[in-house]
């Protein structure tokens, strides 16, 4: 019997299908924008992650494990093969999800410094290296690449025993480091340890260096250089106030590895091992922060960040001798920012978009009002035809089936669609919610306008009653209340706001709710006395019309809605613009600009010489 009275009410939406598919495009609109809600916030904090990760230095954002001592090399065909393998194992007590977000990693090999006594008129220190893939980020400018050839020579040095030989490796540095040098091709350098330096100081060892190519780094901003910017030109060895040497790093071959280590092998000397792992910006996702943290403090405890000490003695002779290995990373610090930044942001977010929920839920109420107008009749003639209340409830919730879940359905699934996450849930969650409230809004309509009365009949609204008019006060009293705490928080300290006030967020649409209260109120005079007004003339459209207006409880609950929504836009708007003009607010503050430019100092001479036009002024 419900089917059969579910097809009659069925065929009343098909009548009017107009009307129809208009409330179905609504409710689709609304569900669509709806769902599209908690999409857009996830999508707008990934991305606000990805660009500050992106900026963030490669120092910071990456992770490097430093281990200090002497690993012997492999028998096999890459002599690397086995500090790679030390890395590996260490790089695999990782937390997850840390590994997932590291798609390369590289092994970078120093030696302690040496200070040249022959071949340079400067004073100068130099340390040599072995970096994996280096090949790939520089550009040759004379010479060719190092090789892992070597030979040895009669030791120089006047005081030297006659029998002494150095070993002489292939070495390649950039072009403006030789320049400064003033070394050039086939130019040699001898070697003895650099006493300044703790891992190099009383060290039995010299050495000699033939310099076989110069190169140019392609892209020093490149993060594969974790923002070391003595491969690409020479630096500053401070050794006090009053003494400065020329600092320089000079690139050996990896198939030198094992010549190095048999070089250095009587003295012990102890090198660098330094296993980078390159984080990828958009694989950390909002959702993994809190496992990444999590994870990030677990490989904190393993790996302590402090500085490798020397084992007992000062001496390496094997891998039994290695330093601690220890974890340099700035991306916890990074994530922790991150969040108390978008925490600011979620609040403000979170107002606007309480505001805008509570106008969707008005304009759905307003909606399923003027549907149960439309059906008074209807429900009229049935039940004077004798349908039952229960049969009624069917019909009237079968409609509301009808127009709800397709909309909710299609409207979710463009939001899918459009807006792209991995996590679908939420969204799910909030068109179901509003398919409810939409189906619950529309059947209570219906109940409460359920009667004999004809759809045209306009009823004039109630006298209000004494709880109506203490709840009314008690909206506008919150109204005020939530704008001057509003204000007071706007005023406030940044540092003290922290998570989202549920009334806070709420304030904007109260204070709409509120105007539209007031306005309702003064709604029937101010068009009864147009209607008075009118009624000396010889018209009459107008005078019903305003008369009929003023009696229509139904003007009023549009005039709350429109109040309501444009209260909530202008506050949206105004918030928008205040989040911008803060932005600029908080650059000038930094910087002393609305731009500051960061990086050393010969980036920012070759910057400053090329300055845009319409800079006004500029500093450093």
């Amino acid at each position: 019997m419900n089917r059969s009275w579910l097809g009659v009410w069925s065929r009343g939406l098909r009548a009017e299908p107009l009307r129809s598919v208009g409330v179905a495009v609504l409710l689709l609109i609304t569900v669509l924008i709806a769902s599209s809600v908690p999409r857009v916030l996830s999508r707008a904090s990934d991305s606000a992650l990805h660009q500050e990760l992106a900026a963030a230095p490669a120092t910071v954002r990456n992770l490097e494990l430093v281990q200090y001592g002497r690993i012997m090399p492999s028998s096999g065909a890459d002599p690397l093969e086995s500090v790679a393998a030390a890395g590996a194992t260490l790089e695999a007590r990782y937390p997850a999800p840390i590994p997932a977000v590291i798609p390369t990693s590289e092994l970078v090999l120093d030696t302690p410094l040496w200070h040249p006594n022959a071949g340079t008129p400067l004073d100068s220190v130099l340390n040599l290296r072995i970096q994996e893939g280096v090949d790939q980020h520089i550009k040759l400018s004379a010479g060719r690449l190092p090789t892992g050839a070597t030979k040895l020579i009669p030791d120089p040095t006047p005081q030297a025993d006659p029998d002494s030989q150095l070993m002489v490796l292939e070495v390649a540095t950039s072009s403006q480091t030789a320049a400064k040098l003033q070394l050039p091709i086939g130019g040699r350098l001898i070697l003895d340890p650099e006493p300044s330096d703790p891992l190099a100081a009383k060290r039995g060892i010299r050495m000699a260096v033939d310099l076989v190519g110069t190169y140019d780094v392609t892209d020093p901003a490149d993060p594969y250089w974790m923002n070391d910017a003595s491969v690409a030109r020479p630096y500053i060895y401070a050794l006090s106030s009053l003494v400065e040497y020329v600092g320089a790093t000079m690139l050996l071959a990896p198939a030198a590895y094992p010549a190095l280590i048999q070089a250095t092998q009587p003295s012990g000397l102890p090198l660098a091992y330094r296993w980078r792992s390159y984080i990828n910006p958009t694989l950390v996702e909002t959702s993994l922060l809190d496992p990444i943290s999590d994870g990030l403090r677990r490989a904190e405890t393993i790996y302590p960040p402090t500085t490798p000490t020397l084992a007992s003695g000062g001496t390496f002779s094997g891998p039994d001798h290695m330093s601690p290995a220890a974890l340099a990373t700035g991306l916890l610090r990074l994530i922790a920012t991150h969040q108390a930044r978008w925490q600011s942001g979620a609040t403000i977010l979170t107002i606007l978009w309480t505001g805008a929920g509570l106008v969707m839920v008005s304009s759905l109420a307003l909606v399923a009002e003027v549907i149960a107008r439309r059906r008074r009749s209807a429900l009229g003639i049935v039940r004077r035809r004798g349908a039952s209340p229960r049969q009624v409830g069917a019909a009237i919730l079968g409609e509301a089936i009808i127009l709800v879940v397709p909309a909710t359905i299609i409207g979710a699934a463009l939001a899918i669609i459009l807006v792209p996450v991995d996590d679908q849930l939420p969204s799910v969650i909030v068109a179901g919610v509003v398919a409810l409230v939409a189906v619950g809004l529309m059947a209570l309509a219906h109940r409460r306008n359920r009667g004999d009365a004809a759809p045209d009949l306009v009823r004039r609204p109630r006298r209000a009653g004494s709880g109506r008019l203490v709840a009314e006060g008690l909206v506008v009293i919150l109204a005020v209340l939530g704008a001057v705490l509003l204000h007071e928080r706007n005023a406030a300290s940044v540092s003290s706001q922290v998570g989202a006030d549920p009334f806070l967020a709420a304030a904007p649409a109260l204070v709409g709710l509120a105007v539209g209260i007031v306005a309702v109120r003064l709604l029937p005079l101010v068009l009864g006395g147009l209607g008075r007004l009118l009624a000396r003339g010889r018209g009459l459209v107008a005078v019903l019309g305003f008369r009929r207006a003023s009696r229509d409880s139904g003007v009023a609950a549009v005039l709350v809605v429109a109040l309501t929504a444009t209260s909530v836009g202008t506050f949206a708007a105004a918030l928008l613009d205040q989040i911008d003009q803060g932005a600029l607010s908080a650059s000038w503050q930094t910087a002393g600009a609305d731009f500051q430019v960061a990086g050393d100092s010969a980036d920012l001479a070759a910057f400053s010489a090329h300055l845009p036009a319409g800079v006004e002024a500029s500093t450093s």
